[in-house]
């Protein structure tokens, strides 16, 4: 290993890597934002208030922005939600703020189960998969096309089909791939940058 020494100059001091933070306005009356970043002026919608730590996920991620919108446009009373890759916790705090009663959740990052557990303690939060949680009526799973093969026998095994499956992180050529293995049907469909997240109804 070699070491040097970098001169650091003195306006350098006080810099922290969340200068560069924004609030992510998602919908019209929706946004994400970290505690140290003020709210927009004239915003008067839903405020996700979320101090990721060292998590994945502040809100600008399109993945993160596509279920979001999809959660928003189509939510209904919810009593249990599954979040498959949570992360620093946006999408189990969305469904929070909306009421619902039981929120379980994974991932199989160290950090960002620590950051959602910060920030949702009454949720059930395990490090691992989704084999790990209770059943839940909606579930959500937030990853990239070859994270949700893998995890495709313990996401369905989750879902009660008492509400909605939420799949998102699908670049293009990967989303009927995932479509075609779907026991539902698809209702809607998001996509941000190149990210799509789709959602079903059970059969």
């Amino acid at each position: 290993v070699t070491v040097s020494e970098r001169k650091v100059s003195a306006e350098d001091y006080h810099v922290t890597g969340l200068e560069n933070d924004a609030a992510i306005i998602v919908a019209d009356d929706l946004l994400v934002r970290p505690p140290w970043v003020d709210c927009p002026e004239g915003f008067s919608g839903m405020e996700l208030i979320v101090p990721r730590g060292g998590a994945f996920g502040s809100g600008e991620h399109d993945s993160t922005k596509a279920a979001l919108v999809i959660m928003h446009r189509n939510w209904s009373a919810v009593t249990s939600m599954a979040d498959v890759g949570v992360g620093s916790g946006i999408l189990a705090l969305y469904a929070s703020v909306r009421g619902c009663d039981r929120i379980e959740a994974c991932d199989i990052d160290k950090p960002s189960v620590a950051a959602a557990r910060e920030l949702l303690p009454e949720a059930s939060i395990y490090v691992g998969g989704a084999e790990l949680m209770q059943p839940c009526d909606l579930v959500v799973a937030n990853m990239t096309g070859t994270e949700l093969h893998e995890s495709w026998t313990s996401i369905l095994s989750v879902w009660t089909r008492q509400n909605d499956l939420i799949l998102s992180g699908m670049r293009a050529h990967e989303v009927d791939g995932l479509v075609g293995r779907i026991p539902g049907v698809e209702v809607d469909r998001e996509t941000f940058g190149a990210f799509t997240a789709v959602r079903f109804a059970a059969n």
